[in-house]
């Protein structure tokens, strides 16, 4: 009986060490995810960051704001932190060729993990922004309001990954107002804007 008794506590005890084992693995899986979103996160802040630094480079070497890109208002030409004539220009700013940029654009970079990033002028107003909808960007032209520039990546993946943005760069979720802006464009497409300055001009 005794025997018996033991034989049934160490099958007891074997079934409680294996459900222990499980929830460790499951917490263990569940942290190393955390870690690795977190790294990815940390990864998107560090290269808007630098690309807010390469455009005020920019401004302070040629002494202007960059120019719009071809007939659009919003748009600016990221090209120009490549590339430019301009005189005072101490580039390349950015680790990137004009093989880089989409094809017949001189506004939009080809970055595979992001879809493209680029550079924008826009109101900075709660009306920019949305983690429902599409919520554009306004144009500054004609609009004798306070505008910002913006350096923006089209694709960070889930909401998830573009509110830990939000947190990271803001403190709090909030995706029309702060430096971090996110605009939803469909359930699996967020993209984000990081405000590198005021523009010196509403227009």
């Amino acid at each position: 009986m005794l025997l018996k008794n033991k034989g049934a506590m160490f099958g007891l005890d074997a079934r409680i060490a294996l459900a222990i084992f499980g929830a460790l693995s499951v917490i263990s899986g569940a942290a190393l995810y955390s870690a690795i979103q977190q790294a990815k996160v940390a990864a998107i802040v560090t290269e808007l960051e630098e690309f807010a630094k390469a455009y005020q480079s920019y401004m302070i070497d040629v002494g202007q704001e960059m120019e719009f890109s071809g007939s659009t208002d919003i748009g600016l030409k990221t090209l120009e932190l490549i590339t430019s004539s301009k005189s005072g220009w101490k580039g390349p700013y950015i680790p990137y060729s004009t093989s880089d940029m989409v094809t017949a654009s001189t506004h939009s970079l080809k970055i595979d993990k992001y879809e493209s990033l680029f550079i924008i002028k826009s109101v900075s107003d709660n009306t920019f922004g949305d983690y429902t909808g599409g919520a554009s960007q306004t144009t500054c032209v004609g609009n004798n309001t306070v505008c910002s520039i913006w350096v923006g990546v089209t694709d960070v993946g889930r909401l998830e990954t573009a509110k830990a943005i939000d947190v990271m760069v803001d403190g709090t979720e909030s995706a029309n107002s702060g430096r971090l802006r996110v605009r939803n464009h469909s359930t699996t497409k967020y993209a984000v804007y990081y405000e590198v300055m005021p523009s010196l001009s509403t227009d």
